[in-house]
């Protein structure tokens, strides 16, 4: 009900948010307070997700506002009214859990916006100014919770109209029960999360990579890190009361706070069931959970929501309890990055915002003097106290520094003076304060999270630029290649830099993660397991205790993430195999996020598999995850393949090559149309008459199963055999229709990334990649990038109505083989269609990124002739393709059942073995039972 009634469709949203965008975007550019803070916002948005303008498109229709758009205000504008109704809620529970004599604080808003004689409503300003000030905050014994915040611009742009729009805000809080979330901090934390799901479209949301983790997700990795009610209650009885709340935990990512507060209510649930223990010592207990469960994030709205969310949980019982201010310990900080620069005068910590660098001496963070230091320093922005009377202080109160950091601090403070000047608001102090929270926190004993999952090329450049240093530091980068080459994800970084900063040896370490780490070549580096540190001097390995496969799951809502979980331990090496749990549904449909972790294990299958590297002389290579006793088979096949695959063409603009051939003209060309059906780049189609000599048969991934490929396209390609392109003055000449056709499209083909990058000097229509003599092979032995398993066929030259007798070309979604023997070809075909070798492919393979690699790791010989099982396969071969190109699927499994005898005899498997890689890869392939519903 109450997300209804604060969500975009309710009148409140929907006015609210329209006021502000307004504001905003008429005083963005003559305010210098709410410029910076908007500039400064998108800054740090766009290094916390894939965040780029165009991805914001469709908010405006959400909202009803018309005219031209500036969608980057919009969101801002959506952020600030999320942001106020959670500080609103978050203000009204810390009245009435901690100080329940004093007056709701909805009711003295509701005095205030009723005061007499108010007409621009300025006591009501003032009641929100105390509220973003965060003195109402600490007038109930909470110090930080409006710190750091980017969302009270509006407080400068305040007017009548703002005024009353927020008002209607209170007005529709005030009529809900806000108190009873002290019986359910659940509750509010699934309104949050629904409220925000609402406000920002789904697919705004998701172009955005933002997903909100579910509470069964955190609650597992809680239990496999070792931090359950269970273990913590052992150690208050057998090491004393004190052990477990003097365990530290850190989530480096915190989002809205769902690992955080989870571990807050185990920490209560341990109070509860030891109670004897820990009667009249509640003061203890909140002031161990404020020092030791801390989180950090970059996101400026996702801190409030779980500074909102950490206060809820703490609850009544406990915030009764202190005897001394709390702060909550979650801070917009960076948790990987924060540069430094040497100086004449000693090194220098930068935090790089919009409004400039702001450069702190590192010797003042070491000895852990920058939270005083910048509390005299606001203190002297209060009383405008001069550069010279801030040194004064600094030498008389912090005695310990030199006067070289005495001198770097009062250049600070000289900055913050200038943006007092330029009316560029007094936050910047304080996100200073929290940015560099992370280096006086400590190290903990476990660190768990769901780090940031954004590819390099998504990050900013200047975020890309600065972080590169560590990317090589901790061996993340393949030997020979550059960063930008390869899909790099920012989660390893914050694996390795994470582990490094924060987690004290022999901690426990466990993050949601991309699955693809395990077994893609992007990966390479990041199963080194071991830290070079910038903080140890030494190098560190961690071992991995347990990996969680949770891709079929996809547990993220309408996400298509390769979620995995790793957990590690600090200090010791990774030791094979790795226990690796493969989860499958056991339901159709998908998973609730709101589900229990007990429903969920309802709901699914988990299968007990073992990862290793799939060559152990190279322990980083990719893992390969099988049951214990097929991997004892398939590793019999391992090794190297005597083919070379190639990949299909690639174009950079399909909708320019693709045809369909309408019909033969008198004069003997073919009249085409190009297709634009599913592409990418939209061109305009043409209906054009082309020469036929360079139009082939086109194969596309749809077009193939296994044992079957039936091209339905045609790809028009101006190279010769050897896929030279042919040069424009004998396009024009010999080939006219073509070249006319192409002219079509001349903008376009000029400006394809691959034509800048590779065709320099060459034909503006040419084609320049994945395209050589291969191509032209009159057989080829072909299988998907994107599939479930390797599945492959053979082509073989067709004859075609239209182009007569020709080769058949692959496109780029497409791998293959290229062969001259059709006989070779059928053993080839066969052979890699068996089950045992489908099984090792599958075991190391990313389904989106089968390519030409896989077969590499394959022990695969020369066709040899005089070879009886080499020959019997090239027979089952083909009667396997006869019996799917005429739908005799029946007889096929007998095909295919003798297909797996000779390979096994070919390498060696015995009976046994063989029938373990059949149950294995239909574990695999979730063939081993029916789902639940059938």
């Amino acid at each position: 009900m109450i997300v209804e009634g604060l969500g975009p469709k309710s009148p409140v949203a929907r006015r609210l948010i329209e006021v502000l965008y307004r504001k905003l975007v008429d005083h963005g550019r003559t305010d210098p307070r709410v410029r910076a803070l908007f500039e400064d916002w998108k800054r740090v948005f766009s290094q916390v997700c894939a965040y780029k303008p165009e991805k914001l498109r469709g908010l405006e229709k959400e909202y009803g506002i018309k005219g031209k758009v500036n969608c980057e205000a919009l969101l801002f504008a959506i952020h600030t009214y999320y942001a106020l109704v959670m500080k609103l809620i978050a203000a009204e529970v810390a009245v009435l859990c901690t100080a329940p004599i004093l007056r709701s604080f909805f009711g003295r808003l509701e005095e205030a916006y009723v005061a007499e004689g108010d007409e621009e409503k300025l006591a009501f300003r003032e009641e929100f100014k105390r509220l973003e000030d965060g003195e109402r905050f600490r007038q109930v014994g909470v110090v930080n919770f409006t710190e750091a915040d980017y969302f009270a611009w509006y407080l400068h742009v305040w007017d009548r109209e703002l005024a009353e729009a927020i008002w209607h805000l209170v007005r529709v809080l005030s009529d809900y029960e806000i108190g009873t979330v002290e019986l359910e901090p659940g509750y509010v934390r699934d309104l949050f999360k629904r409220l925000y799901q609402r406000l920002v479209p789904k697919k705004v949301r998701h172009d955005l990579g933002e997903y909100y983790t579910p509470d069964w997700l955190a609650e597992l990795v809680l239990d496999e890190v070792g931090f359950t009610v269970e273990r913590l209650s052992e150690l208050a009885r057998e090491k004393g009361p004190e052990t477990p709340f003097s365990l530290r935990l850190l989530d480096p990512a915190c989002g809205s706070g769902t690992f955080l507060v989870l571990a807050i209510e185990r920490l209560k649930e341990v109070v509860e069931e030891n109670w004897e223990l820990y009667a009249g010592r509640l003061d203890f207990v909140i002031k161990s959970i404020t020092e030791n469960v801390v989180g950090f994030d970059l996101n400026p709205l996702a801190v409030i929501a779980a500074r909102a969310n950490y206060l809820i949980q703490l609850g009544r019982t406990l915030l009764w309890a202190r005897r001394e201010p709390i702060e909550i310990p979650i801070y917009l900080a960076d948790s990987i990055l924060i540069e430094r620069k040497p100086q004449l005068t000693g090194d220098v910590l930068v935090l790089s915002t919009s409004v400039g660098d702001f450069e702190v001496p590192a010797e003042v963070i070491e000895k852990e003097k920058l939270g005083r230091a910048l509390s005299i320093m606001d203190e002297c922005l209060h009383r405008g106290y001069t550069p010279e009377q801030l040194k004064a202080w600094l030498k008389r109160e912090l005695r310990e520094l030199s006067d070289n950091a005495i001198e770097g601090l009062a250049k600070l403070y000289d900055r913050f003076l200038e943006l007092e000047r330029e009316q560029k608001n007094r936050i910047w102090l304080r996100i200073l304060k929290n940015s560099f929270a992370p280096l006086f926190k400590g190290r903990f004993d476990f660190v768990v999270g769901n780090p940031p999952w954004v590819n390099w090329e998504s990050l900013p450049e200047g975020y890309r630029r600065r972080t590169r240093v560590l990317w090589a530091h901790y061996n993340l980068l393949p030997t020979g290649r550059g960063l930008g080459r390869v899909k790099k994800d920012i989660a390893m970084l914050f694996v390795y830099r994470c582990m490094d900063l924060y987690l004290r040896e022999g901690g426990m370490f466990g993050f949601l993660i991309t699955q693809t780490v395990f077994k893609s070549m992007a990966g390479t580096g990041f199963r080194n397991f071991t830290i070079p540190s910038m903080t140890r001097d030494k190098t560190t390995p961690f071992r991995v205790l347990k990996v969680h496969d949770m891709v079929e799951l996809k547990p993220f809502e309408g996400a298509q993430n390769r979620t995995a979980i790793i957990i590690c331990r600090l200090g010791e090496p990774t030791e094979y195999p790795v226990p690796y749990v493969l989860w499958k549904k056991a339901v159709r449909g998908e998973i609730p996020t709101d589900a229990s972790l007990s429903e969920v294990l309802a709901m699914t299958k988990r299968y007990e598999l073992e990862a290793r590297p799939l060559d152990p002389e190279v322990r980083n290579s990719p893992w390969a995850t099988l049951t214990g006793r097929a991997y004892n088979a398939v590793r019999k096949l391992i090794g190297r393949s005597a083919y070379v695959a190639h990949a299909g063409v690639y174009c950079g603009l399909n909708a320019a090559y693709w045809v369909e051939v309408l019909c033969e003209a008198p004069d003997g060309r073919l009249l085409v149309r190009n297709v634009l059906e599913r592409a990418k780049k939209k061109v305009r189609q043409v209906e054009w008459a082309v020469e036929p000599e360079l139009v082939y048969p086109l194969l596309r991934g749809r077009d193939v199963a296994r044992w079957l490929a039936r091209p339905t396209l045609y790809i028009v390609v101006p190279t010769d055999k050897h896929g030279i392109n042919l040069p424009e003055s004998e396009l024009k000449v010999r080939y006219p229709g073509v070249f006319g056709f192409f002219t079509n499209f001349k903008e376009e083909l000029k400006s394809r990334s691959i034509y800048k990058l590779a065709g320099k000097g060459g034909p503006w229509y040419g084609l320049y990649v994945d395209i050589g003599p291969y191509t032209f092979a009159p057989y080829k032995v072909v299988w998907r990038e994107q599939a479930a398993e390797l599945t492959c066929a053979l082509v073989p030259p067709v004859e075609d109505r239209y182009v007569g007798k020709k080769v058949v070309i692959p496109a780029h979604k497409l791998m293959l083989v290229p062969l001259k023997d059709e006989d070779e070809a059928h053993y080839l075909c066969a052979l890699l269609n068996s089950s045992p070798v489908r099984l090792l492919v599958k075991s190391f393979m990313v389904e989106t990124q089968i390519s030409t690699h896989v077969i590499e790791r394959v022990e695969i010989d020369r066709y040899d002739p005089g070879n009886r099982i080499h020959r019997e396969l090239v027979q089952l071969s083909k009667r396997a393709h006869e019996l799917v190109s005429s739908g005799q699927f029946r007889e096929l499994e007998a095909v295919e059942k003798r297909i797996d005898e000779l390979i096994a005899e070919l390498y060696g498997l015995t009976r046994d073995e063989l029938e373990d890689v059949r149950v294995c890869l239909s574990i695999l392939l979730c063939e081993d039972e029916k789902t639940d519903e059938d």
